[in-house]
């Protein structure tokens, strides 16, 4: 047993009450020995062990020899030839005439050769009182089935064996090393739990750790006991995730993937999630990788098509830059560079593997390696040093990828895209490139609400040249760019719709056709119709699995226009549910909370609004307006009108007026009393001269200190009962607690009040309304 031995505790729970006949089987460093000399010397000085390794031959006769003479050896007089229930019922009586125990312990029992020693030692384990076996194999062997049908029999296999966190805490405790509970949890994921990896690394520590746990690992898959499993499992262990089709690519031909799960799983190298755990993946695909590279590169071949065709390029690129396929690696890297610059570290050692100077003989491979270079400078030069006819397409092709980033929500990122695309398409005389480059950068910034900054670029679009006529995309981009201007004043009514005829671009389409949508939201004899039309692309586009532009003006609208309707409760659905289309749902989820009552979510949900008002104006002057408030009807009229100064001076800096009409006009009133700048901005902004487009914002969700503890109590599983004697007040109290929360909430049941308790964050703490800012040195 290894000093500061910890046993697991699935294990010690199986065997409390020592049974007749006990099966550990794991690989070699799951504690197998340790745990039977744990056990056994908690049972007392009476428990005499008798260990008996099985030899390499695994001859039957040899081994109940052995055990006679052990048994001979505690002063018990047994015959020649006795073995199984006899020598155990003659052992037994000597037993029970002296008191205490024997336990027989049989390592290394996968050697055992001949089967029929299984039944004769489990009938020698049930002779008679006082008599145990523990059996300690590195493989399956078929006396566990025999065993797990006994009334007095165990079987151990590696996950009861396993260490989970708390037992990585102890053990690490034993050991003299700090670490924390979320530490030692995730260090027994990594390792599957497994025993003698996790000592090493606690050992070792965590840098100096990872040579040893291979040359560990190593030495397991070259064992005997191994050798039916190993060369599969290291073939597994190159792919990223165990799932149906990477089994049959990593597999040989004929192989069976449930039979070779179960093998894994049997041999104790299957996390209970069905995967490979991480540190053992890493190691087993080094080994490989070195024993057999030609096999290695192979699988990383299959491994690099199928990630291809599952569209997954980072993953693509990483193995077929593993499968030194230099063909296939350039072929992901031309079709999918722009996706993989979000992968600097797998795009870089691809472009190292590829020959000479391969990437400058094309512009895509010029900008991913300019962009995954590490350069942390402002902008970038990435037709520097190229051909002439190599340098000409690099604004053609930067304006589409900060197209995509625009489209997939990245509006920071798209637009330090563009003026890359600007200022190469400036650098190369290409006036045509110039001005498409300008409109979308304008367009891009529109939309975040940086009007100044959208009208200089707009004049930079309309830079003269040879080419007078704006490119299909420049015209659209810039008719998005007006609309948008337009719509930010504070004029009563949207702009009228955007003329898209032309436009390459089918999501620039549909994203003025949403837009355009918007005149009908705002007339109430065609709101019903904006519902309609709007619900129907909701339908197709929150389907996608990657944030897009789109989803995320009709999500807005669709929001927008069922509160105008008063379906609150249908607004609440669509912004709690988990959409992949959407990047963010701050904005609307905060404007909900405040005309749904919920003050205090609202303020919740716009504490981070300060930190956007540089790059994202119209998002943080939406969260401000809400939050102003929010705060004005919670009666914290100082913060209220800390709030509005702040949200009038984002409005002043940017030209936005049309944010204001979001929330109720007579707030921002009565907040702006007494403060001639604000009542300025609110008359520049319209505040009052429109009738509001949404209802008066519902009562506000309030609970007495006794509703909040009976709703935590419910929120922790407690019965009525249970809460009623917590608090020290009658059942009918608590019931009566109950009811003025379920109509507070509009709930009809503990379940809908616990759910509704986490969404007005009652019961746990809420997310900011968007994500963090970020740097945006280079797009992100």
């Amino acid at each position: 047993m290894t000093p500061a031995f910890v046993p697991p505790a699935a294990a010690s729970d199986l065997v409390a009450e020592l049974p007749a006949v006990t099966v550990l089987r794991a690989p070699r460093g799951w504690g197998k020995a340790g745990f039977a000399t744990w056990r056994i010397r908690n049972l007392g000085t009476e428990t005499v062990p008798i260990w008996i390794p099985v030899p390499s031959t695994g001859s039957r006769r040899r081994l109940w020899q052995t055990v006679r003479e052990r048994v001979q050896s505690l002063g018990i007089e047994v015959g020649p030839e006795l073995t199984g229930e006899a020598l155990g019922a003659v052992t037994a009586a000597a037993l029970a005439q002296r008191g205490g125990r024997i336990v027989l312990i049989v390592s290394g029992y996968h050697r055992l050769v001949d089967r029929r020693f299984d039944e004769e030692i489990v009938r020698f384990a049930q002779s008679g009182v006082g008599v145990h076996v523990m059996l300690l194999s590195r493989m399956s062997e078929p006396i566990e089935d025999l065993v797990s049908r006994l009334p007095d029999g165990v079987v151990i296999g590696p996950e009861q064996l396993a260490l989970d966190g708390p037992d990585v805490a102890h053990l690490a405790r034993a050991l003299g090393v700090v670490m924390g509970a979320e530490e030692a949890r995730q260090l027994a994921t990594d390792t599957g739990g497994w025993p003698a990896v996790i000592r090493l690394r606690l050992q070792a520590g965590e840098q100096d750790s990872e040579p040893l746990i291979e040359r560990y690992l190593a030495s397991v898959l070259q064992s005997g006991e191994a050798a039916h499993y190993s060369h599969t499992l290291m073939s597994l262990c190159l792919a990223d995730h165990l799932d149906a089709r990477s089994l049959r690519v990593c597999l040989d031909a004929g192989q069976d993937p449930g039979t070779v799960l179960h093998q894994l799983a049997d041999a104790g190298v299957l996390a209970p999630d069905g995967q490979v755990p991480k540190v053992v993946r890493r190691a087993a695909a080094a080994f490989i990788t070195e024993t057999n590279p030609s096999w290695a590169r192979t699988v990383h071949r299959r491994l690099a098509l199928l990630a291809q065709r599952d569209g997954t390029p980072a993953s693509a690129l990483h193995h077929a830059t593993r499968a030194a396929d230099i063909a296939l690696t350039e072929h992901i890297l031309l079709d999918s560079w722009m996706a993989l610059i979000d992968d600097p570290v797998v795009a870089t050692a691809a472009l190292q593997g590829l020959p000479g100077t391969r990437w400058r003989e094309d512009a895509r491979l010029a900008i991913l390696h300019e962009y995954v270079s590490g350069a942390e400078s402002e902008s970038h030069v990435p037709h520097r040093g190229l051909a002439p006819t190599v340098a000409a397409r690099i604004p053609v092709l930067l304006v589409r990828w900060g197209m995509s980033r625009l489209l997939a929500v990245d509006l920071i990122g798209a637009c330090a895209v563009f003026a890359d695309a600007f200022r190469v398409a400036q650098d190369l005389a290409r006036p045509a490139d110039c001005r498409t480059a300008a409109a979308c950068h304008a367009l891009g910034c529109a939309m975040l609400g940086q009007r100044r900054t959208a009208q200089r670029w707009c004049g930079l679009a309309g830079i003269p040249g040879p080419e007078e006529d704006p490119t299909a995309e420049a015209a659209t981009a810039l008719a998005l760019v007006r609309w948008f201007m337009e719509a930010d004043d504070a004029a009563t009514d949207p702009p009228a719709p955007v003329d898209v005829s032309g436009c390459p671009i089918p999501e620039l389409v549909t994203l003025a056709e949403v837009m355009g949508m918007t005149r009908q939201m705002r007339a109430s004899q065609t709101r019903a119709a904006a519902v309609a039309a709007l619900a129907d692309r909701w339908a197709t586009l929150s389907e996608l699995d990657r944030p897009n532009l789109a989803a995320m003006v009709v999500f807005s609208a669709m929001v927008d226009v069922l509160l105008a309707l008063g379906r609150v409760d249908e607004c609440r659905t669509l912004v709690t549910t988990p959409c992949r289309a959407l990047r963010s749902t701050g904005v609307p989820a905060a404007r909900v909370a405040l005309y749904g009552g919920e003050l205090e979510r609202a303020v919740r949900l716009t504490a981070d609004a300060e930190q956007w008002m540089a790059t994202f104006p119209r998002g943080a002057l939406e969260l401000l307006l809400v939050r102003a408030s929010a705060l004005y009807r919670l009666g914290r009229l100082e913060r209220a009108i800390a709030t509005l100064q702040l949200a009038v001076t984002v409005s002043t800096l940017h030209d936005l007026y049309r944010p204001f009409a979001s929330v109720p006009a007579a707030d921002l009133e009565q907040i702006a009393q007494g403060n001639p700048r604000i009542q300025s901005a609110l008359s520049a902004a319209g505040v009052g001269d429109r009738p509001p487009f949404f209802p008066a914002p519902a009562a506000s969700v309030t609970f007495t200190d006794r509703e909040r503890q009976v709703l935590s109590a419910l929120d922790a599983g407690l019965s009525v009962e249970a809460i009623a004697a917590l608090l020290y007040v009658s059942v009918n109290t608590v019931k009566s607690h109950l009811r003025a929360i379920y109509v507070t909430l509009g709930v009809h049941n503990r379940v809908e009040a616990v759910r509704h308790g986490h969404y007005l964050g009652l019961l746990g703490r809420e997310t900011g309304a968007l994500p963090p800012v970020e740097s945006h040195k280079r797009p992100e």
